[in-house]
């Protein structure tokens, strides 16, 4: 159920990223995910690349500017795609921190990590066989993910974003005997994601739990 918002700070003061991949086999001709979090809302943009470098790690900051505006810090890791003059000299223009997680100390990514991983799994769950075609399930899972509840804010991603949760495509009959096969294909797809996501989420949350809990004890 749905809470009322608590929620300390604005969207987009702190974004974590992240590459996923090199991805077996390729799709589309990329191997990697770029994904970004909204430390604040949850929400989650990702974009695959054939390539995980500075270029791409550019282009991608300059779209999520470019369509939700300025960035308060950028958090990742030190790989090269990250640490480098070309993603640097863009941060310093446009006045953005840019911060790094300390090595070997996996909960300074904890965010990234946990989300990372539940990616995969519902990727894999939903290609299956189909392994070439995982950058076309892209789209629904992340839009899948963004509008179920996290279990952290206890709010939709979307809504902490937008103000709103969508309204949903399959809340009234919209099919008619005219709709193309093609068509159905594509909502039947798009509604077996919505459907199983949210038992995947709670499986995955739950690990998270367990995993988060062992490394506090340590």
């Amino acid at each position: 159920m749905l809470t009322s918002p608590k929620i300390i700070g604005i969207p987009f003061q702190r974004f974590t990223i992240d590459y996923i991949g090199p991805i077996n086999p390729p799709s589309n001709g990329n191997s990697y995910i770029l994904v970004g979090t909204c430390a604040t809302t949850k929400y989650v943009i990702e974009k695959s690349y054939k390539n995980a470098d500075a270029r791409s790690t550019v282009a991608y900051l300059i779209d999520i500017i470019l369509r939700f505006g300025a960035i308060g810090e950028i958090h990742s890791d030190r790989g090269l795609h990250f640490a480098n003059k070309l993603v640097k000299d863009l941060l310093k223009a446009l006045n953005i921190n840019n911060t790094y997680s300390i090595a070997y100390r996996p909960q300074s990514q904890g965010q990234r990590e946990k989300f990372n991983g539940t990616l995969i799994d519902m990727i894999s769950h939903f290609v299956q066989e189909q392994s070439k075609k995982w950058s076309l399930y892209l789209k629904y899972v992340l839009f899948a993910y963004n509008t179920a509840i996290n279990d952290t804010t206890k709010n939709t991603p979307f809504y902490l974003l937008h103000g709103y949760n969508p309204k949903s495509i399959f809340d009234h009959n919209f099919i008619s005997t005219e709709t193309s096969p093609e068509i159905l294909l594509e909502l039947k797809k798009f509604k077996n994601i919505l459907d199983e996501l949210p038992k995947l989420l709670a499986d995955r949350y739950l690990k998270i739990k367990n995993i988060m809990t062992q490394i506090r004890y340590r």
